[in-house]
């Protein structure tokens, strides 16, 4: 019955009966909350979203397309969801969309979001990565989009990490001969 419900109910219907699917206790709602997060309102998508994350925990993939959706809500949800701890599967997924530049066109405050949310679910795994990042002053490949937001996203995730490693990165970046890289970790530490 709700599935028939979904066709061609209103925007404000829908979003009500996305907080009805949240209550259900068996798995439908789940696969409902998953379609309803493909709807073409993003008003829709962000309430169902939020409730599915705030339901079960959707496999890695189905969070990271969520990262791509061009309402900012539905990303945040999604990026709040990824930093609620860490999670080796979300923090190799995150870090592979950073790292892509998947994020790029969403722009820089998408891309500072992602890294803090990368340092929030991540571990020592992910060092090598964002020391090269903040440190490099080439601005090739992954920097070529947007060097100081990437910069300052990796000095953000450092800060977010636990352990020494991360620590002596940022304390290198805090002393580097280049503006580039002083300014990037200023402006993560005061964030």
């Amino acid at each position: 019955p709700l599935e028939h419900c979904l066709s061609g109910s209103d925007e404000a219907t829908l979003r009500h009966i996305v907080m009805v699917l949240g209550e259900m206790t068996n798995d439908r709602p789940e696969a409902l909350l998953q379609r309803m997060g493909r709807h073409p309102s993003g008003a829709v998508r962000e309430t169902a979203v939020r409730t599915l994350l705030a339901k079960s925990a959707p496999p890695a993939g189905t969070i990271m397309n969520y990262l791509g959706d061009d309402h900012p809500g539905v990303r945040n949800i999604s990026l709040d969801h990824v930093s609620r701890a860490r999670n080796p599967e979300l923090e190799t997924a995150l870090r592979d969309y950073v790292e892509s530049g998947a994020g790029a066109d969403q722009g820089d405050e998408h891309l500072l979001r992602c890294y803090r949310a990368l340092g929030k679910c991540g571990s020592q795994a992910s060092v090598p990565f964002l020391g090269e990042t903040l440190l490099s002053r080439s601005t090739g490949g992954l920097l070529r989009i947007s060097a100081n937001a990437h910069r300052q996203g990796a000095a953000l995730a450092l800060k977010h990490l636990p352990g020494n490693q991360a620590r002596q990165l940022l304390e290198k970046a805090s002393k580097s001969l280049f503006p580039a890289i002083r300014n990037a970790y200023r402006k993560a530490v005061t964030v």
